[in-house]
């Protein structure tokens, strides 16, 4: 090889190494295995304004599982999704799940570290409201899939659908009230002093129930539970007739019902299942990756963040560096190094009912690089770079 063809030669092998080195190679997954995604049963009708859930199963088939991701489509015009909760399968929740009720997509994923998956059992349950009468659509995608040790097992089937009939409630709801269905001019007024919005989740575990009835009403039956459909069967005592009132306190995160009826001439009347979100935990960050912790005056670094949270879910991120409020932030956030010195850089995870979690951690901003830091500078694969340079143009010489 001349002299000119081995200076090329050599430099593009440099510079093939440094590339290598610096980004590494891109796998995709192997095979698509056994396992299976599939959707549980419901009802096939359902009133409007009635909650229901739809469990999420996963179907081993001998295959060994550690991470699930579910990808989920419904009926916007027709149904709203309200929650999503993790089954015991895969019990740590991915960074990036959302429920998007404009599109009407579910993202969520679980991963689980130790023993692998190998038996059946519940991915997640969903919970959707629904919203007017029509056909409701639910169905999995096909980027729906499992994973173990790196390699997708399985996903969907070919046909995963179910499709739902609404229909208008006999249990009509007017304004604050409900008709109970007697045949007579009976109502509710179903309301929450502690959670007055049945749609917005709360960070308050003591719930406070209120509710009248028209006179005609004599007995009452209530239930407070996570269950969307029961039938309560708890007998208030007869000087709650016409109205009442009802604490309980420790209520646990998730999406709570209270369940009401009323007995008149030995007819039962339309249930009344009032929603009550709650949400006292804080979501989880998850460990950060930083591009860099020290950096010269003017460069820039990069942090990529991740936090979860199991019930209400994550609203948005808040940055604030030595003590100042930079406000809402997006992973990956990048960090220019303006003053030299050391800084501290928090960031808050806001969760749907206000709980917070808080990242703290520092990083430090050089003037100018030591001597000995102008390898780490340029990264191993530009001092490779740079020593075969070196080494091809001392052969050129010799040969000269």
């Amino acid at each position: 090889m001349k002299g000119p063809a081995r200076l090329i030669f050599c430099v593009l092998l440099g510079l093939v190494f440094f590339l290598g080195i610096s980004y590494g190679l891109a796998q995709e997954p192997l095979s698509q295995g056994k396992a299976r995604i599939q959707l549980g049963t419901i009802p096939s009708e359902i009133n409007v304004g009635d909650f229901f859930t739809l469990p999420v199963m996963v179907e081993t088939q001998g295959e060994k599982l550690d991470t699930a991701r579910l990808s989920l489509s419904f009926s916007p015009e027709t149904l709203e999704v309200v929650h999503f909760q993790l089954g015991t399968l895969f019990p740590t929740i991915s960074p990036g799940a959302s429920l998007d009720n404009t599109k009407g997509i579910i993202y969520y994923g679980g991963f689980k570290i130790g023993d692998p998956v190998t038996k059946i059992g519940v991915l997640g349950t969903a919970t959707f409201k629904a919203k007017k009468t029509g056909q409701g659509e639910i169905g999995l995608n096909q980027d729906a899939l499992l994973y173990g040790a790196g390699e997708v097992k399985g996903g969907p089937p070919s046909l995963a659908k179910i499709i739902l009939k609404i229909k208008e409630s006999e249990n009509k709801f007017l304004g604050e009230r409900y008709s109970a269905g007697l045949g007579e001019e009976i109502l509710f007024t179903v309301q929450s002093a502690s959670h007055p919005d049945p749609s917005q989740w709360y960070a308050n575990a003591k719930v406070e129930i209120n509710w009248t009835a028209s006179l005609g009403a004599k007995e009452f039956f209530f239930e407070f539970n996570q269950e969307a459909a029961t039938n309560p069967v708890n007998s208030l005592p007869s000087a709650a007739a016409g109205g009442s009132q009802m604490i309980f306190e420790n209520t646990a995160s998730g999406i709570n019902y209270f369940h009401l009826k009323t007995r008149v001439k030995g007819k039962d009347s339309n249930i009344v299942h009032y929603p009550v979100l709650v949400d006292i935990d804080p979501p989880v960050f998850l460990p950060p990756f930083w591009n860099k912790q020290e950096l010269l005056v003017g460069q820039t670094t990069r942090l990529d963040f991740a936090a979860t949270d199991l019930d209400s879910g994550l609203a948005y991120y808040q940055a604030g560096l030595d003590g100042k409020d930079l406000g809402k932030v997006k992973s990956p956030w990048e960090i220019v190094g303006r003053n030299s010195g050391e800084h501290l850089l928090e960031i808050t995870a806001f969760d749907q009912a206000g709980n917070r979690a808080v990242f703290k951690e520092k990083f430090l901003v050089k003037k100018e690089a030591s001597k000995m830091e102008w390898g780490k500078l340029l990264g191993l694969g530009g001092v490779v770079l740079i020593a075969g340079l070196l080494i091809v143009l001392k052969l050129f010489k010799k040969r000269k």
